[in-house]
């Protein structure tokens, strides 16, 4: 069930009715991670590359106050050059939608509204990841996905997103996550086994994680 209170464009709309595959995109990387104009140009350019494999792309934001799945070229363009856009994780969704503000949505966001607008493959930049049963997540907006970095102020220092994950097995989402690369200073070898050991399954390209 798709919830009535999603702005689903009509693209995304009509691909999820045909069942054809489309892929969710966060949008802090918009508002927030990215200079203008490579902000814009980057945006477009992950929405081409999913287009060129054959899936509709569906960049997610709240747009004053309406989550919206899918976002035209003209909001893209708009979300990349406004200043004062919210930054909103999961916990945050309720206040922004309440104060109708325009907010870039983080992993954790973009996460909560694809799986309410039925959409199961969401593609994101630097992490390492999950790619089933990613958990409900309850972080802070300024958090992306990590993992194990060898910190020295704990035995096993997991970022707070990888964390929670872990430690809500269960209430889960059936949803895939695929991102580009990982954070410098994670340990992926070290990260795989913590992942595996606590039943979060995980694919990785380049690297065997035995």
């Amino acid at each position: 069930m798709i919830f009535d209170w999603l702005i689903l464009s009509e693209e995304v709309t009509i691909a999820l009715r045909e069942r054809r595959p489309v892929v969710a995109l966060e949008s802090t990387i918009i508002a927030h991670g990215l200079p203008w104009p490579t902000n814009f140009e980057t945006a477009k350019q992950a929405e081409n590359a999913i287009r060129y494999e054959g899936a509709v792309p569906a960049t997610i934001a709240i747009w004053h106050g309406q989550p919206t799945i899918g976002l035209s070229t003209g909001q893209i363009e708009e979300l990349a050059k406004s200043d004062g856009v919210m930054k909103a994780s999961r916990r945050d969704l309720g206040a922004v939608v309440w104060l109708k503000k325009l907010a870039a949505t983080t992993v954790s966001a973009t996460m909560a509204l694809a799986h309410m607008a039925g959409i199961s493959v969401f593609a994101t930049g630097v992490c390492v990841f999950p790619l089933e049963g990613f958990d409900r997540l309850g972080v802070g907006p300024d958090r992306k996905l990590g993992g194990f970095d060898g910190g020295k102020n704990s035995a096993i220092s997991l970022s707070i997103v990888v964390s929670r994950l872990l430690s809500r097995s269960y209430s889960r989402w059936n949803s895939v996550i695929r991102c580009a690369a990982k954070r410098r200073r994670i340990i992926p070898e070290t990260t795989c086994v913590i992942m595996r050991v606590r039943n979060s399954r995980m694919r990785t390209f380049g690297l065997s994680c035995g």
